[in-house]
Formats: C-alpha cells, structure tokens, sequence
C-alpha cells in the first residue's frame, strides 16, 4: 500500500494526493476485491468437485451395471462343460452296476473277423466307443479298454458274478487340478449268497485339451477284489489266447503213432491270422486246474506213446521267447504251459475232456503241415 501512495504521489504532484480516507475507501474496495475473488474460487472448486462427484457416481453406475449384466449373463448362459466328478461316477457305474452282457458277447469268437491278417472286433469296438467313447479321449480309451476296462465285468461275467457300486468318494488333487482320486465301494455276490463289499481305488487324470474328457484312468488297489472274480470257481482257472495277442506266428510239431508201433512226425507253421485265431478261439476260457503229480507223471509217460500235438506260439519262427506250448492229448485233455520246456509237458491241464476240440485242431493243423 505505501509503495502505491508513493507512486500516486509521483503522478499528481508534490502535494500529496493520497489521503487517509482515501486510503481507506482503497482498501475497502481491495478487501471487497479478495472476498468476491475468493467467492468465485470457492464457486469453481465446488463446480470442480461437483464434477467429480457426479463422474465418479456415473463411473459407479457403469462399473455395477457391467458387473450385473455380466452376472446375469453368466446365469443365462452358464459354463458348459460335463463336470469331472459326474464323469467318473457314470464310468464307475458302467464298471461296476450290473453285468455288461454286450461288452462280453461281442468278444465272442463269431463276432471276431480277419483283415489283412489281423483281427478285428468291429462290433466290439463300436460299443465300446458308444458306450466309453463320450467320457474318454481317444487315446486315453485305447489304453483304458486294453489295460483293466474289460477285467471286472468280464470276470463278473464268467463266473457269474453280481456287481453293484455302492458309494463312491471322489476327490480333487490340491496340487495338480486336472487329477481326481476316487474310492468306490462295490458290492459283489453268486447265487444268491451274502453280499460282500470290496474298496476300489484309482488315479484319473483329465485331459487338458479336450475339457471333460479322461486322459488316463488307473485303478489301484481293488482290496483283492479281481483275483476273488477270477478264483470263484475254486482251483480252476481260464487261459485265454485271442485278447491282447503278443504273438504273429504258430507252429506245431506231431507224433502219431501208427500200426506196428511205427511213429509219424509232422510240423508246420502260419502267419496266416485266419488260421492261428481258429485253432486258438477253441482253446479260449477253457477251465484248468493244477495237476496232482500222479496227473503229471501219467501225462510225461503218456506222451511218449499217445499220438499228440504240440503248439508253439511266437514272433517269426523264433520261439526263443516262446509264449505257450500247448499239448492236446488223445483223450481230448488239453495241457499248457507257459515256462516249460517245448516237448516236455507242463503246466495246467483241463478239468474235462474236449475230444471235439482236439480233432478240430488237428483238422486245422494239418492244413499247413509241411
């Protein structure tokens, strides 16, 4: 204010021109001045934060609205999917409800056919595409079926067995979330007896390219349940030849004894699939036992002087790795062996006779004698 009188001063004259009241009538626009100024800075922080009020209530607005729609959405239309847990209860079901009568009629050898060499169970494959195909990847089906999918209610099958799931707890791997572990309790009776209960656990991984499809399914322990199927029958077993073949090649070799105690040999080997698969689907499932060893000894003395067939099975002509040697007695008894030496009989024999069975296989085998 003084350096403002000075200069007033300056401009009219030596008199001096600024009085006191006008002094004060100065100052009292200058005050009027700042109360108005600050009024309109007050009015434009206020607009300011108006403003920014109402945007941040649109903004508010907005983000809910998004949020609603986007949850009605979700509630329209939800994640499709099957879930994992429904998944493995259905296969669980399949395994283990009832007796699949299909599964095993399609293994049967009439529904078996030969092309290119190789067997091929079209009837069998459709059905288990129809009836797994939906649950599992391609792959992880292939591996599931030639592995352990068929081993319950097939064995349930032939020795008339009755199975029913009873509970089943399925879990979710904490670390790796496409694994499940399940515990399925099964029942499991014959001819009317008490039922009995078996634990079956596994591990199924989904896949995580094809979302509700099982990549690996893997049983664990079944509390013996398995080996309970297969040893109803008490000391018999089967031998079967046609599931899961390992071999490409069959060959025999014969001694027939003929008038005045004269012995004929013949021998002879196929690839040809046609025929291994019909000599071998007669000797499919057919009830064994372990002989006694006044069995064994009369079946090693017998073969010396009984006309016989022997059957090696194996890759090429090499039977280094030879998978079985079968010996069909004359009297329609049927040996096998697995580990024993070829022309030395051992192993199980069959319970009954199968005289029809042994003259078959002979037919057969003498159609590719050398």
């Amino acid at each position: 204010m003084n350096n403002l009188k000075k200069r007033f001063d300056k401009y009219v004259g030596e008199a001096p021109r600024f009085t006191v009241s006008l002094e004060n009538r100065i100052m009292k626009e200058v005050s009027t001045l700042k109360k108005r100024n600050n009024r309109d800075k007050l009015s434009i922080n206020l607009k300011l934060s108006l403003f920014f009020v109402v945007l941040i209530g649109v903004a508010t607005v907005f983000i809910m609205s998004v949020v609603t729609n986007s949850d009605s959405l979700n509630h329209a239309n939800p994640i499709t999917g099957p879930d994992p847990k429904s998944v493995i209860q259905k296969v669980l079901e399949l395994q283990f409800n009832g007796i699949d009568k299909n599964l095993n009629e399609f293994l049967e050898p009439k529904y078996r056919i030969v092309k290119d060499g190789k067997e091929e169970l079209p009837e069998f494959e459709k059905y288990i595409d129809e009836t797994y195909g939906p649950y599992f990847t391609e792959d992880g089906l292939e591996v599931f079926i030639n592995t352990s999918g068929t081993t319950y209610p097939i064995l349930a099958y032939e020795f008339g067995y009755q199975l029913s799931l009873k509970d089943v707890i399925i879990e979710q791997d904490e670390t790796i979330p496409n694994r499940y572990n399940f515990t399925a309790k099964v029942g499991y009776q014959k001819d009317g007896s008490k039922e009995e209960i078996a634990e079956v656990n596994g591990i199924i991984l989904f896949s995580t390219k094809e979302e509700g499809k099982i990549g690996k399914f893997q049983y664990g322990d079944d509390s013996g349940l398995a080996s309970i199927l297969n040893e109803s029958v008490g000391d018999k077993e089967t031998i079967t030849f046609t599931e899961g073949i390992v071999f490409d090649t069959l060959c025999f070799s014969s001694r027939e004894v003929v008038a005045d105690s004269n012995v004929e040999s013949k021998n002879g080997c196929t690839s040809d699939m046609e025929q291994i698969l019909g000599i071998l689907s007669r000797l499919d499932k057919l009830s064994t036992k372990d002989p006694s060893s006044e069995e064994e000894i009369e079946r090693m003395e017998a073969i010396a002087n009984i006309s016989n067939y022997q059957i090696y099975l194996g890759q090429g002509k090499n039977f280094d790795n030879n998978v079985y040697t079968i010996t069909v007695y004359e009297d329609g008894i049927i040996q096998y062996d697995d580990e024993g030496l070829p022309g030395i009989p051992q192993g199980d024999i069959t319970i009954d006779a199968h005289t029809d069975k042994y003259n078959e296989i002979k037919i057969s085998l003498e159609e590719f004698a050398e």
